[in-house]
């Protein structure tokens, strides 16, 4: 059992996680709302919040994930832009990381095809990465797409070397 003191210093925390989400317009979804994603529901340990900055409507469309090698060759990168795009069409919402290679593919055909675009990351909505997607963050946004963490605002990057 936490002693006070701890009590406080979570409470702190989650309310200083809130706040720096309203700063940033993310939404805090919790596992019990109607807006939590059906399909994520479907998976063992689901996340009991999910973070979303964009449109949390796309969440719960019917979706299609598209991943792959962060260095495909052009073909691998056309194809993948291509699949994107057919999804798209047919009015499947395209999921993808947000890594540089197929998911930037996927993500882009599905955009060039004015579909919805999902992306998820591995780390707080507070930064972008790779920066190098930037534009393309906005873009996914402009175009009614999302972003989402299972990770709160504030928590970094960890690069795993396997």
């Amino acid at each position: 059992m936490p002693d006070i003191e701890e009590v406080k210093v979570a409470w702190e925390k989650a309310h200083n996680i809130i706040n720096r989400s309203r700063l940033k317009n993310i939404q805090i979804i919790s596992i019990k709302d109607s807006k939590y994603p059906k399909y994520l529901l479907q998976i063992p340990n689901s996340p009991v919040l999910l973070h979303v900055f964009g449109n949390a409507d796309a969440l719960n469309r019917e979706c299609i994930a598209i991943v792959g090698t962060r260095k495909p060759t052009d073909y691998g990168f056309g194809r993948a832009k291509k699949l994107g795009s057919l999804f798209a069409k047919k009015g499947y919402v395209v999921v993808s990381g947000l890594a540089e290679g197929i998911d930037t593919a996927a993500h882009l055909g599905a955009l060039d095809a004015g579909g919805l675009t999902v992306a998820v990351v591995a780390h707080g909505l507070h930064t972008i990465y790779p920066q190098s997607n930037k534009t393309l963050v906005d873009e996914i946004i402009k175009n009614k797409g999302a972003v989402i963490s299972e990770y709160p605002v504030g928590t970094e990057i960890k690069k795993v070397i396997l």
